[in-house]
């Protein structure tokens, strides 16, 4: 009778050390797993907020890249800044189309130098925009991309543009100077339609 005691003692002494390690596993594990979660990297594709910025992954190999592919429309300074999201910083390579549009209370924007591509209307309708300079950089800006920007009195284009494309800066009523560099080849239909100030434009060298 003792040692059928005993017996039943010892089964329920290893069910409960059995139960008790049970539950440290769950718990390191679940530790772990939250720790990995929070340092992964986005793949290509996934999408995510910091700010008023809206990202989208686009290249996750070597140097970490995003596009912007939204903002906030109370958005008022874009400081071109790298981001960072779960530890990893990410370079900005694209403004995408319309990321921008209709944002009118933004004021100043710095185009980042890791910047390849603008998007069609990216900044189009930004009526409280002021100047604007496109680093050496970018290789391409869409359509409409700086159109019915009414305050824009001043733009720069960095000495890597081919081509302005149609009606980039049409409806730019406050556009005064524009510098185009000796990379530009072609201007497209409408570019500068409307842009009743301008009165200086400096092509080249």
């Amino acid at each position: 009778m003792v040692e059928s005691k005993v017996t039943i003692g010892n089964n329920i002494v290893k069910v409960l050390r059995n139960a008790i390690l049970l539950i440290l596993f769950c718990i390191v594990s679940g530790m772990m797993m939250s720790a990995l979660s929070d340092d992964a990297d986005a793949a290509v594709g996934d999408r995510f907020v910091v700010g008023d910025v809206s990202y989208e992954v686009i290249s996750e190999v070597t140097t970490k890249r995003v596009s912007i592919y939204d903002v906030a429309s109370s958005i008022t300074v874009y400081d071109g800044a790298p981001v960072s999201y779960n530890g990893i910083q990410y370079l900005v390579s694209s403004i995408g189309n319309s990321a921008f549009s209709g944002c009118t209370s933004l004021t100043s924007v710095t185009i980042p130098t890791s910047v390849r591509t603008i998007g069609n209307s990216a900044f189009s309708g930004c009526t409280s925009l002021t100047s604007v300079t496109i680093p050496d950089s970018v290789t391409s800006v869409g359509d409409h991309a700086f159109s019915d920007c009414k305050s824009l009195s001043s733009v720069i284009i960095g000495d890597s543009l081919g081509a302005i494309a149609d009606s980039t800066f049409s409806g730019c009523t406050s556009l005064t100077s524009v510098t185009i560099p000796d990379s530009v080849t072609s201007v497209g239909g409408l570019a500068f339609s409307e842009c009743t100030s301008l009165i200086y434009v400096n092509i080249g060298d």
